[in-house]
């Protein structure tokens, strides 16, 4: 094959994750090697590894993983510049794509399961592999403790609810579930503050109702762990009556000199009924004047 150049592709199942090639003469001629990979994101090939009028003496290896490629196939072309001798060259290479497998039923009360490989190839060769197993983990987190209220709250703000969940294997989540009528429910993600895979503090914050709205909370905590088994509290509710709301505040005449009287208005609104209002006013002075609103 003196002055050829030979070549062959390999095309992947899915993308190429590691190459191995080992590359050598019968009698340690000069070749040139050249191995490229075909990348599907620029359309390409790429050079992975090449040597020019090289005598390779024990072969040329080649020992590649590719972690930020996308490579869909991949070729070697290699030359032999003397003697019509023979070129050899072995090569391993794993793709991305799925084998084999099947989906194997739920375990049920089981807390382990126990699997192996049988395979037989055309030529009834049989492989029996080791068997292999993997735990069932059933149990679902437990919340130790949280600090959903159980007074009546009236501020209009967020109220933070913290809450401390354990779990035997790993804590993936934990989230505040909630509704004002107890059949529509709204879940708000708690952030975790400490702990590990195992133990965490979580906060979350309950959004505050609709301004002069008086209406009754229905609050529980929900966490997950790794294999989304799902604990929760029992349902507690509390009442939010927050106060009065104002808003719309006008004035008249909106640009005043010295001796101008001014009218403040406003729309005050709560679900109990407005019984008072008054506004209070400081023109420079130290003491606060009252003036009662009609």
């Amino acid at each position: 094959m003196t002055g050829q150049t030979l070549s062959k592709t390999y095309t992947m199942n899915g993308t190429l994750k590691f190459l191995y090639l080992y590359v050598y003469s019968s009698d340690s001629d000069t070749l040139t090697i050249n191995i490229e990979g075909y990348n599907d994101d620029t359309g390409s090939w790429e050079r992975i590894y090449y040597q020019n009028s090289y005598s390779p003496g024990t072969g040329v290896r080649v020992n590649n993983w590719f972690t930020d490629k996308n490579y869909t196939s991949w070729r070697i072309s290699y030359r032999d510049y003397e003697n019509n001798d023979r070129i050899y060259y072995n090569c391993t290479y794993v793709d991305d794509a799925v084998g084999d497998g099947a989906t194997i039923p739920p375990a049920g009360t089981q807390d382990m399961v126990y699997y192996r490989f049988n395979v037989t190839d055309a030529a009834y060769n049989y492989l029996v592999t080791d068997i292999y197993e993997y735990p069932i983990d059933s149990t679902a987190p437990t919340i130790v403790n949280h600090s959903i209220p159980s007074v009546l709250q009236r501020k209009v703000a967020p109220i933070p609810v913290y809450a401390n969940l354990t779990d035997a294997v790993y804590l993936r989540s934990a989230h505040l579930n909630y509704s004002l009528d107890n059949t529509t429910w709204f879940r708000v993600p708690m952030t975790k503050l400490s702990g590990n895979t195992t133990i965490g503090q979580f906060r979350g914050y309950l959004p505050y109702p609709v301004p002069s709205t008086n209406t009754t909370y229905y609050v529980r905590v929900e966490g997950y762990d790794y294999p989304y088994n799902l604990g929760k509290t029992a349902i507690h509710t509390f009442g939010w009556n927050p106060p009065p709301w104002i808003d719309t505040i006008r004035l008249d005449p909106e640009h005043a000199n010295n001796q101008s009287y001014v009218n403040i208005t406003a729309r005050v609104t709560d679900v109990d009924g407005v019984d008072r209002v008054y506004i209070r006013y400081l023109d420079g002075g130290t003491i606060w004047t009252r003036v009662n609103a009609t």
